[in-house]
């Protein structure tokens, strides 16, 4: 007997997200240089894994509170009240199942049907999804085209009476860049003259090259009274499979967002949360700083190779740890992806993340220097085979 699917399946039925799920363990077993994931190939650090194992002997394998664990909770308000100059308390944070799990809490505790929420074109496609299944309709709003930063001009044209929610992520994934305070500051006049609620996705924060300093929507005072902050463990402390995030949002922001995933699942493992408190506080920030070096120079590694091939157009990322590469071909950037599978190198496709990303690829640098440097090969080979 067949089911149907509800309306809201339907609506992110067919999607490109669909189709990248594959695993890198297996893409290995088939042969083939997993460059599409966003998932660190680094382990979880060794002072995280033992507070966890040390949590589970002390019991903590119970329920746990539906808005957090009040510790974590408090550790995470006082981080942001340290970095940007806040006074967030723990009542403000709740504690999600993943960033992922924030976003779609946050859209589906703050949208109804109906409603617009504005998305930079290309941008993180969980977001479309996320609006699509709750009934919302995303916006496009294009970046500049010449280095995909902020187009003032277009956001103010896409604002309508029935816009509520900005979706911001800076570092932005798929394009490594990220916003400048005066790009902020211009976010900040559209979000309050409309009176919208910025979603700001902030996971990649702590990866940022060239000494640049990273800024928040938090930094600027009146906007933060509009925002609701995503954040989480997978990206900095290379814990993808512990499902940990959090959201932060001031003025009872965060409490719709929390009735939803009270709905859902009631709370996050409690043997987890206790992990990301050792986090935050362990090795003094050695762990940070190891890694950023590591991505830095897989950056530079990969650039290089890249710069060499012919067809090939990447900027020297800024943030995050992804290749946004222009391809010169007629081939539609769905195609490119499929075609470089079959040489042996699992990308990402650009459409995935918008209309802003035809003719362009994502590849991540979060894999180790040797499956850089042979992915690169390969896709330099396969370029060669391209048709123009």
């Amino acid at each position: 007997m067949t089911i149907p699917a509800s309306d809201a399946v339907k609506r992110i039925a067919g999607t490109q997200r669909t189709h990248q799920a594959t695993p890198a363990t297996a893409l290995r077993e088939m042969g083939i240089v997993p460059l599409a994931s966003g998932d660190p190939n680094f382990a979880t650090p060794a002072y995280i894994c033992e507070a966890a194992a040390s949590a589970l002997r002390e019991g903590y394998t119970h329920y746990a509170s539906s808005q957090g664990d009040p510790e974590l909770r408090a550790a995470l308000a006082e981080q942001l009240n340290e970095e940007h100059g806040q006074n967030y308390t723990a009542d403000d944070v709740l504690i999600s199942n993943g960033s992922s799990g924030a976003i779609y809490a946050a859209v589906a505790g703050s949208l109804n049907p109906g409603d617009q929420a504005l998305l930079f074109d290309p941008c993180f496609s969980l977001y479309e999804d996320v609006l699509k299944l709750v009934g919302a309709e995303p916006v496009r709003v294009p970046y500049r085209r010449d280095n995909f930063h902020l187009d003032p001009e277009a956001l103010e044209r896409a604002v309508t009476p029935r816009t509520k929610m900005l979706i911001l992520n800076t570092p932005c994934n798929p394009t490594a860049v990220m916003l400048s305070r005066s790009e902020l500051e211009a976010i900040e006049e559209v979000v309050l003259r409309h009176e919208l609620l910025l979603l700001s996705d902030e996971i990649y924060d702590h990866v940022v090259f060239d000494g640049r300093p990273f800024v928040s929507a938090l930094d600027l005072p009146e906007l933060a009274e509009r925002t609701l902050l995503v954040n989480g463990f997978s990206k900095t402390y290379a814990m993808t499979g512990w499902r940990l995030g959090y959201l932060a949002g001031k003025n009872g922001l965060t409490e719709p967002a929390a009735a939803v995933q009270r709905t859902m699942i009631h709370s996050i493992s409690a043997f987890s949360q206790r992990a990301g408190l050792a986090a935050l506080g362990g090795l003094g920030g050695a762990w940070e700083r190891e890694m950023l070096e590591i991505y830095d120079r897989r950056r530079r590694l990969g650039h290089e190779l890249l710069a060499a091939v012919p067809r090939f157009r990447c900027a020297l990322p800024e943030a995050a740890f992804y290749f946004w590469v222009k391809v010169e071909s007629s081939l539609s950037s769905a195609e490119m992806c499929s075609f470089f599978r079959e040489n042996g190198v699992a990308v990402r496709s650009g459409s995935e993340f918008g209309p802003g990303g035809e003719g362009y690829i994502r590849l991540t640098f979060a894999a180790s220097d040797e499956e850089i440097a042979e992915g690169i090969e390969r896709l330099a080979r396969a370029a060669e085979k391209l048709p123009p």
